[in-house]
């Protein structure tokens, strides 16, 4: 009978120690850049700059490497996914230069917690 517990107890703490052990999800968002036409509806923008960076109020990227600054392009239904290693707020902004030079922008703050996606809906003027 005390075998049958103590497997039990040793199974039991096996599984306990093997569930603590995961690690969390990195913290990732998600933008989609958006325009408003001359008819007011909103279309994504496709190729738009998107620009994420620390702030002056100390914020950062990536402590351990230093980054402090990332660009990507958006894809061609008007997204761009950053990806950190840590919990913190940055500043984002977004430009597009249309075919007539006519050049518009936006900016917003994006939250990353670890396991969560913070999508983020950035209109461009």
């Amino acid at each position: 009978m005390s075998f049958k517990l103590l497997l039990i107890l040793l199974v039991s703490a096996l599984i306990f120690l093997n569930s603590c052990g995961t690690k969390p999800n990195p913290p990732e968002a998600t933008v989609m850049v958006i325009i408003k036409d001359t008819n007011g509806v909103e279309t994504p923008v496709v190729d738009a700059i998107v620009r994420l960076y620390s702030n002056p109020n100390g914020s950062y990227i990536e402590p351990d490497s230093l980054v402090l600054e990332s660009t990507q392009t958006t894809n061609e239904v008007g997204y761009v996914r950053f990806i950190t290693e840590n919990d913190c707020i940055l500043s984002v902004d977004a430009t597009y230069t249309d075919d007539d030079d006519f050049v518009f922008f936006g900016k917003s703050v994006l939250i990353f917690e670890k396991d969560k996606v913070y999508e983020k809906t950035l209109k461009i003027k």
